[in-house]
């Protein structure tokens, strides 16, 4: 669990098979005295999207799916001198769920749930292999143990790629 915003989140998994999906859950628990509310797409999309990485158990950095489409069109725009598209963030979707006080919400890996519970191989490839899913340094994680420096423990999900 880590602190984002007044919220506590998590995030868990169970080891896979390369070729399986590889479910990650969410969990958002309220430690206040009072409900809060989280957005869709405000908060949940933007994590799951922009505030995630993953490292391989050498603590090299893995590209996303995302980054690495990135990369091949900033290629292809030196050799055909074309200028790259801008990127825009669309949000169709941003409705508030309220965390109740005291409360946890979270999803299953049983129950298909866009918000709560995702596919990471939608935006990684993982070969078989040991990894981090590690969420990215904010101001708001520092006060987490080691959160954001290079030095200390990070807040991280390890996540196991059997083979086939």
């Amino acid at each position: 669990m880590f602190p984002r915003g007044r919220l506590l989140w998590g995030l868990s998994t169970k080891p896979v098979t390369f070729g399986e999906t590889l479910p990650v859950v969410l969990w958002i628990y309220n430690p206040t005295d009072e409900p809060l509310r989280v957005m869709t797409c405000g908060d949940i999309e933007v994590f799951w999207q922009l505030e995630l990485q993953v490292f391989d158990s050498t603590g090299k950095r893995v590209e996303s799916r995302a980054e690495e489409k990135r990369r091949a069109e900033e290629e292809r725009s030196k050799v055909d001198g074309r200028p790259l598209p801008q990127e825009m963030w669309i949000c169709l979707r941003n409705i508030a769920i309220t965390v109740p006080s005291h409360a946890c919400l979270h999803g299953s890996y049983s129950t298909a749930d866009y918000d709560f519970v995702r596919d990471l191989t939608n935006y990684y490839l993982l070969p078989p292999g040991r990894y981090s899913l590690v969420p990215a340094a904010k101001p708001e994680m520092q006060s987490v143990p080691g959160a954001g420096s290079k030095s200390g423990p990070k807040v991280a999900l390890e996540i196991t790629v059997k083979k086939p």
